[in-house]
């Protein structure tokens, strides 16, 4: 109604094929300056052909996640595997 009109919410898409994980986050913890637990055995897999949205409120975490993905935090605990595709 906030359209003016009903919106259809259902996209078809293709299901992704020879899916493979690409990012691997396992148990992931990080600790702020203070000592205090900012990220609390985090983990999740991205596969190819997937999209993976990170959200929240500010201040819950999503750029220390962000930045313990790109090496830039420095973890406690955890580890992130980074995988290539298959060659052939």
């Amino acid at each position: 109604m906030m359209v003016g009109k009903k919106v259809e919410l259902n996209i078809k898409r293709t299901e992704p094929h020879d899916t493979e994980e690409r990012l691997v986050v396992k148990d992931i913890t990080c600790l702020d300056r203070m000592g205090a637990t900012i990220l609390d055995n985090v983990s999740f897999v991205a596969k190819s052909g997937e999209i993976l949205g990170i959200a929240g409120i500010a201040g819950s975490g999503q750029r220390e996640l962000l930045e313990s993905i790109a090496g830039l935090q420095h973890l406690t605990s955890g580890e992130i595997l980074y995988l290539n595709p298959k060659t052939q």
